[in-house]
């Protein structure tokens, strides 16, 4: 069931039998010393999170498991990571889908790859990446997910490709080294990201001062949030709507 090993630091091995169908969400979260799972061909079911914060995690076998052991994918999505001693990836060319927290809190890698097979990017995918300076989304990709990039505090540039459909709120909060977006919904030399005249993303470190551009209709959820670097920003008579959390954390705001 859903954190049903949760916590259990001391852990370093597990047996799962034949007759489990289904494992649920954050199974076995913060299961720090657990090093290798088998999951058996019964398994037709996975939750999200299961091995966040399995830190010593190195491989998984049986079902579901890549041919290099590092993930588990079901029906292409990278459902889990094994991340313990890595600090960069190739994620497998069959990969259709990086699931919710795939990589979360995946703190020592500061480089991954993601193949032109990937279409989408799930929630808090990448976040908590700390270490994570650089990172190109292909074409194939078309929507971004809540969360995925947030605080990854050393990402310092991001490009959106073309084919991107569908870009949520809250994607970049506490990046706090990001100084420029590029590619599509870029806006004002990089400094925002713009959605039908709506800023959903600033780069916190493009500036301590920021005058939104006449004709910015509104300021998205999350647009500024934690964006710690700014001490003033002033907002032009066009914008008519300001939506919930678009300042907040903005600590030096004066």
């Amino acid at each position: 069931g859903d954190s049903a090993f949760s916590g259990c630091w001391d852990l370093s091995s597990i047996t799962i039998p034949d007759s489990v169908t289904s494992i649920g969400n954050s199974a076995f979260w913060d299961c720090v010393d657990l090093v290798s799972v088998t999951i058996p061909n019964s398994v037709t079911s996975i939750g999200d999170g299961v091995f966040v914060h399995c830190y010593s995690l190195k491989e998984f076998k049986g079902a579901y498991a890549s041919s290099d052991g590092r993930c588990l994918i079901v029906n292409g999505v990278l459902n889990s990571f094994a991340r313990s001693g890595l600090n960069s990836y190739s994620i497998p060319s069959n990969v259709t889908s990086i699931g919710k927290e795939a990589f979360y809190y995946c703190n020592s890698l500061t480089s991954i790859t993601i193949p032109d097979s990937v279409t989408s990017i799930g929630d808090s995918a990448f976040e908590y990446c700390s270490s994570l300076t650089n990172i190109i989304i292909p074409n194939s990709v078309t929507s971004i997910s809540d969360e995925a990039f947030r605080y990854c505090t050393n990402l310092t540039s991001i490009t959106i490709p073309d084919s991107i459909e569908t870009l949520a709120s809250d994607i970049f909060t506490g990046c706090n080294n990001l100084k420029v977006f590029a590619g599509k919904y870029a806006f004002d030399n990089g400094r925002c990201l713009m959605v039908d005249n709506t800023i959903i993303a600033y780069a916190n470190a493009s500036g301590a001062e920021y005058i939104i551009p006449n004709g910015i209709l509104k300021i998205g959820e999350y647009a500024f949030i934690s964006c710690k670097n700014l001490t003033k920003i002033t907002i032009p008579d066009s914008v008519t709507e300001l939506d919930r959390c678009a300042f907040a954390f903005c600590s030096n705001l004066a």
